[in-house]
């Protein structure tokens, strides 16, 4: 594939790509943006060569393989990328409640209208062409897969389990690998193959769950294809995934809307691939549920 025909949306799987294809010194320089790109962001070529262990021609030609026109350009994505995917960390939440101070004789309704108005704004800044082209792959990755194993920890864990959850309703292939506990994921995780489909989420960096990480790093030497969901490309399981969703995140809390607005569009559209098979076991369910007297 010819890198430079690639969407310059898409940084992060051009700089992937780089470093399997590229000539050895190349492949270094793509390294070294990804791995640093905070930092790359404010480097000079010389820096970067210097970082790199390469010349600062070297630098430029890895550039130009990038598709970019110069080195400028290249700058500039990557410092728009850390403003668009700064994260509002989750214990940010305390900052919220200060922020919340109501005027004398204001309604206090207005912290609903600010969150709603916040996440709606979210999603919006979310739905970008990177976005919605890898939303496409993935969705033919689950489309396809024998397991889809839904993942995540900590914070990430509550998206996980309605992920798992509203999957499992008319999907007799998804699985949520630490339904007891963390320490015994890997007893589902080492089942999976080539075959199958690891759906990881993990926002709230910059301090990311390192278990999630280890259970795509151990998929990966499976075979396994990773999708993984963030609100932070600087997130280390990225670069493994085979596709990342990447979010916006909300501003002024934390939120999990953008991400739980992603998993619903997963749903809806694997739920659509498999209509029949998914209708009759729902309508089966449905029934099961209301003779055992557990719905009303």
């Amino acid at each position: 594939m010819n890198v430079n025909s690639q969407a310059k949306g898409d940084l992060f799987s051009r700089l992937r790509q780089g470093v399997q294809e590229f000539s050895s010194q190349q492949r270094l320089v793509c390294r070294t943006i990804l791995d640093h790109y905070q930092q790359v962001a404010f480097m000079t070529v010389e820096e970067l060569g210097q970082a790199s262990s390469v010349s600062p021609a070297t630098v430029v030609r890895t550039v130009a393989r990038l598709g970019y026109e110069s080195y400028h350009d290249l700058l500039q994505e990557i410092q728009t990328l850390l403003i668009s995917t700064r994260t509002s960390l989750w214990w940010q939440i305390e900052k919220s409640w200060d922020d919340r101070e109501t005027p004398e004789g204001a309604s206090e309704s207005r912290a609903l209208s600010e969150v709603a108005r916040q996440n709606v704004e979210s999603i919006q800044r979310s739905l970008s062409p990177m976005l919605l082209e890898h939303f496409t792959e993935a969705c033919e990755r689950l489309k396809k897969a024998r397991k889809i194993a839904v993942l995540g920890l900590r914070s990430s864990r509550g998206v996980a389990l309605i992920g798992y959850t509203l999957f499992h309703q008319f999907l007799d292939n998804v699985l949520l690998p630490d339904h007891n506990g963390s320490d015994e994921m890997y007893a589902d995780l080492v089942d999976l193959d080539g075959r199958d489909v690891l759906l990881a989420i993990s926002v709230g960096g910059p301090h990311f769950a390192a278990r999630t990480v280890e259970a795509v790093e151990f998929v990966r030497g499976q075979g396994v294809s990773v999708i993984l969901i963030t609100t932070d490309l600087a997130c280390p399981a990225a670069p493994l995934a085979d596709v990342v969703l990447h979010v916006a995140a909300t501003e002024g809390h934390y939120s999990l809307v953008p991400v739980l607005t992603v998993i619903d569009a997963l749903v809806v559209e694997v739920g659509h691939h498999y209509r029949d098979r998914a209708t009759k076991k729902l309508r089966t369910l449905e029934r099961l549920l209301a003779e055992k007297k557990i719905t009303l």
